[in-house]
């Protein structure tokens, strides 16, 4: 993201908080900026800061994702389990992709101690299926590569990683089957384009 704009690591004089820390040390003075989340919006609706960039709109490679993960051991000895898992949490995509769920989930989510206008903020502009699709599709895929990539550039890493068998798409798929939803997503290229459904 910052060499989108032009900008280097050593530009900046960077410091890891979570959420909570970044927004008391906005509120303080005792940082110039932060890179956050939802959480962001509360502090500009009350005058502490102001968000100058959104990733919004911009290279989708610059979003986030989220992915369910089980151990190998596990998924091995117990597909059954892991099968109705993968399942509720496709029946729970579902629910949070329908628009007329909008206020609803904003309202559930709003139980994490973040306002739900913070979530519409966030969510506005873009459709619940775009951000709560649970495909494992070529751009999610590429995401896991290009970030092993970057945490062995910087120095987070002592070696490559090989995402050899990272993903497991036959839960999904049965479930996208089982449940009638095979074209429900639509799945993105590498460089997070629609393929289509």
């Amino acid at each position: 993201m910052l060499a989108s704009k032009g900008l280097a690591e050593r530009d900046l004089k960077i410091i890891n908080m979570d959420a909570a820390t970044a927004d008391a040390a906005l509120a303080s003075h005792d940082v110039e900026a932060a890179v956050g989340a939802n959480e962001l919006f509360e502090l500009q609706k009350n005058g502490i800061a102001k968000i100058v960039y959104t990733t919004k709109g911009d290279d989708p490679a610059f979003g986030r994702n989220s992915a369910m993960l089980a151990a190998a051991a596990f998924e091995q000895a117990h597909p059954d389990i892991t099968q109705k898992i993968v399942t509720a949490f496709v029946k729970a995509a579902v629910w949070s992709s329908d628009e007329a769920n909008r206020d609803a989930l904003l309202g559930l989510w709003a139980k994490s101690g973040y306002p739900a206008d913070s979530f519409r903020a966030d969510f506005d502009g873009q459709p619940l299926k775009f951000r709560n699709s649970p495909l494992i599709d070529p751009f999610i895929m590429h995401q896991y590569e290009v970030q092993a990539q970057q945490a062995r550039a910087y120095k987070l890493l002592r070696r490559d990683v090989d995402l050899t068998g990272w993903f497991e798409p036959k839960y999904l798929d049965t479930a996208l089957r089982q449940l009638g939803l095979e074209h429900h997503w639509t799945a993105r290229d590498a460089n997070g384009h629609d393929l289509g459904s």
